[in-house]
């Protein structure tokens, strides 16, 4: 206990272990861990049940790190364990864990340039535990992690791992921490909230505010994708402009569309509040109605 210091943690670095949600309290008290938590005695809860495909193989094995939340809570009460006058702290890196069922069950141990891997939570301070001081984008997105047996110039790749060449894996890949174009683009198509199809004056007012070319009728996913990367990305020069066919998580800095609901907002100093239209009609509504919205949705 005198050797106990203050220290602060990072979760999963350039992984793809989904956040999840969190487990009561219950599950971590005396002998109680989280894995028999969710085999005997609650498995519906919804901590047990939104790891993704490879959750239930992790409880299999009794491990109780089936998502990156109940992994640093697992952590945490270990740490107050052995420093009990302790209270840990936690950053949890989320920039490729934003699709749960980007491995399959029966590949859970695949980690190199996932094919269906997805940007996860956008950098923030708004976490799901107070012992979590924020989401963070520590693995650069669109950054490969190692090459495939060939290279996209045909030569071969002298430094090959085999997991960079499974069918999981995107290829032709480059040598790792090297740019990967389609590992970006991938992450971003497949991201949180994946972006939806721009059309008509949707991509118009993409095109007009310089983020992206393109005329007002024809349609582009990988606009939306774009600007979805750039908002979170560099917020103060991105104009996000969605159509939406389903109802989609609201995000208070980011982008929100429900039912036929398109939100088109320019977030930098000084300019108009956002414009929403749909079935509200038209209206402008400032920055606190706005939220009001979104949180109502």
């Amino acid at each position: 206990a005198d050797s106990c210091w203050p220290a602060r943690g990072w979760g999963q670095v350039a992984n793809y272990n989904p956040l999840g949600s969190p487990c009561p309290i219950a599950a971590f008290r005396a002998d109680e861990t989280a894995a028999h938590y969710c085999n005997w005695v609650a498995k519906d809860s919804l901590c047990c049940s939104s790891a993704g495909p490879c959750g239930p193989k992790l409880l299999e094995t009794y491990n109780s790190g089936i998502s990156e939340i109940v992994y640093v809570q697992t952590l945490a009460k270990h740490a107050r364990a052995v420093c009990p006058k302790f209270e840990p702290h936690f950053v949890i890196d989320t920039s490729r864990n934003g699709n749960a069922d980007a491995r399959d069950a029966d590949a859970c141990d695949s980690w190199c340039n996932l094919r269906a891997a997805g940007l996860g939570v956008a950098p923030t301070t708004a976490t799901a535990l107070g012992i979590v001081d924020a989401y963070f984008w520590v693995k650069t997105p669109g950054e490969s992690d190692g090459c495939s047996a060939t290279l996209a110039d045909g030569k071969p790749c002298a430094r090959y791992d085999g997991s960079c060449g499974l069918k999981s894996s995107l290829t032709p890949a480059p040598e790792a921490g090297v740019w990967f174009p389609a590992a970006f683009l991938s992450l971003a198509a497949n991201g949180v909230p994946r972006p939806l199809r721009a059309v008509g004056t949707t991509r118009a007012a993409v095109a007009e505010w310089g983020v992206a070319g393109g005329g007002s009728g024809s349609s582009s996913e990988g606009t939306s994708a774009l600007c979805t990367l750039l908002l979170w990305a560099v917020p103060a020069l991105c104009v996000a402009a969605f159509v939406g066919g389903q109802k989609w998580h609201a995000f208070r800095n980011g982008l929100v569309s429900v039912g036929r609901v398109e939100v088109v907002r320019r977030r930098s100093v000084g300019l108009e509040p956002p414009l929403v239209k749909g079935r509200l009609g038209h209206k402008q509504y400032s920055k606190v109605e706005l939220d009001t919205y979104e949180e109502e949705i």
